[in-house]
Parts: structure tokens; C-alpha cells; sequence
């Protein structure tokens, strides 16, 4: 994954409600930013993959922000 993918990643996960990633569960997480990724970038199956697994590492720091922004 290349630092251009990274950062419409995070990008995209930063204009996510808070209170949505808090509620949803992982699966649908990261379901829903690999949707809205592609919508943006074309990803390869192998890309995407990828895209996946690195989401699914980050699923906790990700509700950490989350739950951080609604104090």
C-alpha cells in the first residue's frame, strides 16, 4: 500500500462520524471504508486484501480516536 492509499485512508476515516465508528462493529468498519475507498481509487483484489488487513490491525486505534473525540 502506498503513501498516496494511507492517506485518503485516513482521510476518509477522519470524515467518519464518531459516534458511528463507536457503534458499528468491526466487520462493518471496515467494510464501509473499503466501499468508500474504491469509490476513489481503483484497487486491485490483491490491493484490497491489503487494504483489509491493515484495517483490521487498526480497528482498535481507530475506536481509540474515535471514543478520544466524544470526551
Amino acid at each position: 500500500m502506498n503513501s498516496t492509499t494511507l492517506r485518503l485512508l485516513w482521510s476518509m476515516i477522519g470524515n467518519i462520524q464518531t459516534d458511528t465508528i463507536v457503534d458499528w462493529s468491526d466487520t462493518k468498519l471496515t467494510s464501509y471504508v473499503i466501499e468508500r475507498l474504491q469509490q476513489e481509487i481503483l484497487l486491485s483484489s490483491h490491493e484490497r486484501e491489503k487494504v483489509e488487513s491493515y484495517l483490521n490491525t487498526k480497528t482498535m486505534l481507530i475506536r481509540d480516536l474515535a471514543e478520544s473525540a466524544l470526551n
